[in-house]
């Protein structure tokens, strides 16, 4: 009995305390605008039965092919939101966190001391936080965890276990672009078995027959290849990649989460939480690889997995929750691996290791006790009092932040049904009025074309100028002027210029966005203009 208690304390309590942070950190107010196109096209998929192949939501980029991998989520958060509304989609944004934190405690095994696992995931969490909003991303947190869990902890005890993994590429093909993680793990994988067979000292992992390995690798390729939209579907996360790397020069400045990591650093500062957590993270991967080599304990395959991620990290800041998964669980294994006392292994417990515990073993509670302190604070409304915390637990959408109600009146009878919007916003304006009506561009930047960007900031810059022929880069498909919105709080001096160009008229305005038509649109529909002074 009292074993049974020393065991929840040890190990489930700190495991229930971190789940909770997580799902703390996760229950706050949407606040991203990317669930509103995600909702618009499951919405789409629900009432038609069919998938899109091609985009149905913009004017600046018609026609162009959509490889809409994200499927399978955006009907989930569909449902959802059909069934609860917004709040049920903020549970749903938590419980996620919250698994893809657990996955990474199970995935980490049991060699650990609970205090070092606790301080590493708790880097790992932070991490994840800071891609916490409610997109694909996080399941492909979840899966790849359950990938780095099967090839650690399930195969060794039952080999056929590897074939779990082209079921959990199946699944993670039809939900989000980065299912070629899988790939990256299982190239990884073979590495490591390549090496262990030609190279003397390398540990080994399970061995399979190439029978067995062939097969396998056949499985896991193929299935990459089953989603709608087949060999399409494979490759399109080349197109996600240049994004960020031959086109860097370009994206990273546009789109804030492909900033490379040093640029983020000078843009955030060295101290910003995540950065700060990524950082540490990745120092500590660098001291548990060096004391197994000083172990004479090499790893290959997590060896490759690092390097990887690393590589993925650097080049943009959106890589940061993959990257902390993949190190934090590699940190775990191979502490683990250095503290077990395994003579079988030639691994022994460091002596000074055992020195430094028994004079400082009142100090592996801090830690755990640090976390219940962290989420007590959380759920007594005092979130805010953390840095890395965006803001209090609650539920619904941040207040005052999407332009609901200029999209709702732009999609009034008579107005135009093309509209002029900043990129981000776009997805509200398409949740409540596409496909029907559209925008010039919006958020997807694998449908957008690049050309549809560069005339999209083209336009802001020169409506902010007063420029009256903004607008040529913009037409719609017959030549005509779209509606324009804009938002208060990104586009300020965007609203000051347009309302100083003749011919375009304010029609609508309240704390969130202004509405802009033609002259000619406003007396047609006898629309009432807003003074200047009441647009801002």
């Amino acid at each position: 009995m009292n074993k049974t208690i020393s065991s929840l304390q040890d190990h489930y309590l700190p495991m229930l305390l971190l789940v909770a942070v997580a799902f703390g950190l996760g229950c706050t107010p949407i606040w991203d605008w990317d669930i509103w196109w995600h909702l618009g096209a499951g919405q789409l998929i629900l009432e038609k039965g069919a998938l899109p192949f091609v985009d149905q939501f913009t004017y600046g980029s018609a026609n162009e092919p959509w490889i809409d991998l994200h499927w399978l989520f955006q009907v989930l958060v569909t449902f959802l939101y059909n069934c609860g509304g917004i709040n049920l989609l903020v549970l749903a944004k938590a419980v996620l966190l919250a698994a893809g934190v657990l996955i990474c405690w199970i995935a980490t095994g049991r060699q650990l001391p609970v205090w070092l696992k606790v301080s590493v995931l708790f880097m790992v969490t932070l991490c994840l936080d800071s891609r916490g909003s409610l997109r694909p991303e996080l399941l492909s947190f979840i899966l790849l965890a359950t990938w780095l869990y099967v090839l650690k902890f399930r195969i060794p005890e039952n080999p056929r276990a590897i074939w779990v993994l082209p079921l959990i590429q199946v699944i993670w093909v039809n939900c989000h672009g980065l299912f070629v993680l899988g790939l990256v793990v299982y190239a990884a994988f073979l590495i490591s078995l390549a090496t262990g067979k030609l190279l003397p000292g390398i540990r080994k992992p399970s061995q399979f027959s190439l029978q067995t390995l062939c097969w396998l690798t056949l499985a896991v390729v193929g299935a990459s290849f089953c989603s709608p939209y087949l060999e399409k579907g494979a490759i399109f996360p080349l197109v996600l990649y240049s994004r960020f790397s031959t086109e860097g020069d370009f994206y990273s400045y546009q789109v804030g989460e492909f900033l490379p990591f040093f640029d983020c650093i000078k843009v955030y500062g060295l101290f910003d939480i995540p950065l700060f957590s990524e950082i540490i993270l990745f120092c500590l991967a660098c001291l548990s690889f060096i004391l197994l080599w000083k172990a004479r304990r090499i790893d290959v395959f997590r060896i490759v997995l690092f390097v990887a991620f690393t590589h993925l990290a650097l080049l943009a800041w959106r890589n940061i929750g993959v990257f902390a998964v993949v190190a934090g669980i590699v940190t775990c294994w191979n502490f683990g691996d250095w503290l077990a006392f395994d003579r079988d292994m030639g691994v022994s417990r460091p002596r000074i290791y055992q020195v430094m515990i028994s004079k400082i073993s009142w100090a592996q509670n801090i830690p755990v006790l640090l976390l219940g302190v962290v989420c007590f604070l959380l759920f007594s409304g005092h979130s805010a009092f953390f840095a890395f915390a965006q803001m209090n637990i609650g539920l619904g959408e941040r207040p005052d932040f999407f332009l609901h109600g200029a999209s709702i009146f732009a999609g009034r009878e008579g107005l135009p049904k093309r509209a002029f919007i900043p990129w981000d916003q776009a997805a509200v304006y398409e949740f409540h009025n596409g496909p029907e009506y559209k925008v010039f561009m919006d958020g997807r930047l694998e449908v957008n074309t690049r050309q549809a960007f560069e005339r999209h900031n083209y336009a802001m810059d020169r409506m902010a100028l007063s420029d009256p022929n903004w607008v040529i880069g913009v037409l719609d498909e017959s030549g005509t002027p779209p509606l324009v919105i804009l938002d208060k709080r990104g586009s300020l001096q965007e609203i000051i210029g347009l309302a100083k160009i003749p011919g375009w008229v304010p029609v609508y305005s309240d704390i969130v966005a202004v509405v802009f038509v033609t002259e000619i649109i406003a007396r047609k529909l006898r629309l009432s203009v807003i003074p200047g002074q009441y647009i801002l």
